[in-house]
């Protein structure tokens, strides 16, 4: 991912016969030597605003834009799993037979990179986790 472009990742929950009530999207870090916060993630809950910012970084600490359901950055050289989002909403079989959708976009904020940064490697995955209800 270049500075400021963006790259997109799906994740999905779909009702069925033991309904979660928290499913969690998290990101696995397996690799980060970057000295700075230079890389930010904003996750919509659906599909993100076209129209708009999907967050702002001011000294490091993002700001979500409109619609955009959890957003943040990732300290440089950390390598802790990130908890994108908790989504507690109980599914119901009985009566909510559906799909959500998070999306979870990746960039590098130009403004937050440094010269200290040069060749320094950033990898990981996202996985979820999710809770029986009752």
């Amino acid at each position: 991912v270049a500075g400021d472009a963006w790259a997109a990742v799906t994740a999905s929950k779909t009702a069925n016969d033991a309904p979660a009530s928290s499913f969690k999207v998290k990101l696995a870090i397996t690799d980060n030597t970057l000295e700075t916060n230079a890389i930010v993630w904003a996750l919509c809950k659906g599909n993100c605003p076209t129209n708009t910012a999907l967050a702002t970084v001011s000294n490091g600490v993002a700001t979500c834009g409109n619609s955009v359901t959890n957003c943040g950055t990732i300290i440089g050289g950390s390598q802790t799993e990130v908890l994108l989002y908790d989504d507690t909403t109980t599914f119901n079989t009985d009566s909510d037979v559906s799909t959500t959708t998070y999306n979870v976009y990746f960039w590098i904020d130009s403004d937050t990179l440094s010269n200290d940064d040069m060749g320094a490697s950033f990898g990981g995955y996202i996985h979820a986790e999710a809770t029986q209800a009752g």
